[in-house]
């Protein structure tokens, strides 16, 4: 879960750099997209307190300005429904590769030829 929510909160800081209505921002669009990935839908809190969408099998979020990353019930149902999105995965890896990958100093690289 903690990839999940790492993924989310970076997603939260850019989300508050964007301008423009919450819901037409660009990072917003993104983690619409994320959700659908999952089989979900992205709902405000109303929508999701209505009786008629209380549905069993359907899977809806709160929008991203409003996740509160500290609440672990918010942050399971959130990993559940994105834990399989493609764009998701590729986001935290392009998030994570840079950071990790900063430790060595000095290359080391050789072809077949040199090593012979």
């Amino acid at each position: 879960q903690e990839d999940v929510k790492t993924t989310l909160a970076e997603a939260q800081d850019s989300l508050e750099g964007e301008s423009g209505p919450m819901s037409e921002r660009p990072t917003m669009e993104k983690y619409k997209h994320w959700v659908n990935e999952g089989g979900g839908e992205v709902k405000t809190p109303l929508e999701l307190m209505s009786d008629e969408l209380v549905d069993a099998g359907q899977k809806n979020t709160l929008p991203l300005h409003q996740l509160q990353l500290e609440n672990t019930k918010q942050v399971a149902n959130a990993h559940s429904l994105l834990k399989n999105s493609p764009s998701l995965i590729a986001e935290y890896l392009n998030y994570t590769f840079p950071k990790l990958m900063t430790f060595q100093d000095k290359k080391l690289s050789a072809s077949g030829e040199d090593i012979g």
